[in-house]
């Protein structure tokens, strides 16, 4: 049996109007991007629900992170492949 990686996010990369969230991700399997603002309120709000994988690692963007001066991202296991 092979083990399948932990969700786990590899880099942020960004841009004037986008933030770039690659990470570690099983073909098939559906994610969700969850940010905060406030690590101390314990409140995670999903940004892109739904990501299904297409290959080992996915990438995501979050249009609005421009807008915020700090962000603090997760990746939620939603679905795994059957």
């Amino acid at each position: 049996m092979t083990a399948l990686p932990a969700e786990r996010i590899l880099s942020v990369d960004w841009s004037p109007a986008f933030v770039w969230i690659t990470f570690r991700s099983v073909p098939g399997n559906i994610y969700e991007l969850e940010c905060t603002e406030d690590l101390a309120s314990g409140s995670w709000t999903a940004i892109v629900p739904n990501v299904v994988a297409e290959s080992w690692t996915t990438t995501v963007a979050d249009p609005g992170a421009s807008q915020f001066a700090h962000r603090f991202y997760r990746i939620h296991l939603y679905g795994v492949r059957p």
